[in-house]
């Protein structure tokens, strides 16, 4: 298990480098967010619970 997680993580790496590459400078910054936020939401975070109840924001 641990090999294909490594493997993802190579991959979304050569992904970033590949997109910083042919996109330019300015453009690593949103591939660097949106690279980290698709790990982050690939994991819960320790001691979290994978699914929330949905919220309602009305009184």
């Amino acid at each position: 298990m641990m090999r294909s997680d490594r493997r993802a993580a190579a991959a979304l790496i050569l992904l970033c480098a590949a997109a910083f590459l042919t996109a330019g400078s300015f453009s690593l910054l949103g591939v660097l967010i949106a690279c980290l936020g698709l790990r982050a939401g690939v994991e819960p975070a320790a001691g979290e619970p994978a699914t929330t109840a949905p919220t309602s924001t009305r009184a």
